[in-house]
């Protein structure tokens, strides 16, 4: 787990670090403990913070890799959302985007997104057809 890998890196920059997944309760716990995570990973089995962000996986009942950096007020500064399990972010790049928000409020966003046929495109917001 990269993220746990790197913890210490999160820390140093005061960066607060948790994950989402869809599992309920128990599994995450086992997964916690299986991995050592000392962030918190919460449950949501219902999928509705999958919605609500906006990354259902479009056939199954999970959500893409995503990553989002929120500001002291939980505006969404920046998003990467990957294209399958394995295209995930780059922990130096959310840190590097993580500490260019908080220095100077602005950060050019990175987004990368799936199509329905599972080809990665070049940004999550043209596919959903966003501005």
């Amino acid at each position: 787990m990269e993220l746990q890998e790197s913890i210490a890196d999160f820390d140093a920059n005061g960066i607060g670090l948790l994950a989402i997944s869809v599992d309920p309760p128990a599994t995450a716990a086992r997964m916690r403990d299986a991995h050592g995570l000392t962030y918190p990973l919460l449950s949501d089995p219902d999928a509705a913070t999958i919605v609500a962000y906006d990354v259902k996986h479009p056939l199954l009942r999970l959500a893409l890799p995503a990553v989002f950096v929120l500001d002291s007020q939980g505006v969404i500064r920046w998003e990467q959302i990957g294209a399958h399990k394995a295209d995930r972010a780059l922990t130096a790049d959310v840190i590097a985007a993580t500490l260019a928000i908080a220095e100077s409020g602005e950060v050019e966003p990175t987004p990368r997104a799936v199509s329905a046929t599972g080809k990665s495109a070049t940004t999550w917001a043209r596919l959903k057809g966003r501005d």
